[in-house]
């Protein structure tokens, strides 16, 4: 299903979006060479979002409550 999904999305246009899909397939599939490849470069709120929740499902907690923290503080201003 992941590979069908991998696919689909290279046939798909380059978008955040996609790359944010690639990632985030990449770290559920243990492949963390390949995550490193989707590296999330802009700091758009979606980014880091993605980038928190690995940090979650990794058991990084701090890291991402400091992300959090920040998408926070960005959206007061």
């Amino acid at each position: 299903m992941v590979e069908e999904a991998k696919s689909e999305l290279n046939q798909a246009p380059n978008s955040t979006l996609n790359a944010r899909l690639k990632f985030h397939m990449s770290q559920t599939s243990g492949d963390d060479e390949n995550m490193i490849s989707y590296n999330l470069l802009n700091d758009t709120s979606e980014n880091l979002l993605c980038m928190a929740s690995v940090h979650f499902e990794r058991k990084n907690y701090d890291e991402a409550i400091d992300i959090y923290k920040r998408i926070i503080i960005d959206e007061k201003d």
